[in-house]
């Protein structure tokens, strides 16, 4: 058994593509780290991906995007590989009046679900990017959507 330390401060996402051989994880240090499980290191990392904390990730189902949010009231989607990522920035769900806490994809990845510290879930829609609808009410932050 090996440990490996793949942040320097609290890890706050993680999850492992469906065939478990690629495992992302979000920090506070902000950085996302995506780890080859089956090689055992490292296959990339994306630096500063918010202006703060990031806060949450969710991998899509089809297992070629993720999400991040963060501090800084962002929802971004980054594609899983980095050559891809270098390419083109990440799309950006912009709306939210406070830190993003949680974010899901839905089960068919057409759709992002968020929940924030200003008390909403915000459902976005991921084939233009923009914001579907916008539930208010709840009394405290939204602290995780699934």
């Amino acid at each position: 058994l090996k440990t490996w330390e793949l942040h320097a401060k609290d890890i706050y996402g993680l999850c492992c593509t469906s065939d478990s051989n690629l495992l992302i994880s979000a920090s506070a240090d902000g950085v996302v780290t995506l780890f080859d499980v089956t090689k055992q290191e490292i296959r990339d990392t994306l630096s500063n991906t918010h202006k703060g904390m990031q806060r949450c990730l969710a991998l899509s189902p089809s297992d070629t995007e993720f999400a991040t949010g963060g501090y800084d009231k962002l929802i971004k989607i980054w594609p899983i590989f980095r050559e891809e990522a270098k390419k083109r920035r990440p799309h950006i769900l912009e709306g939210h009046d406070g830190h993003i806490l949680s974010v899901v994809f839905s089960p068919k990845g057409d759709r992002i679900l968020s929940g924030g510290e200003d008390r909403t879930v915000r459902l976005w829609s991921l084939q233009d990017y923009t914001l579907l609808v916008t539930f208010r009410g709840h009394e405290d932050k939204v602290k995780n959507v699934q």
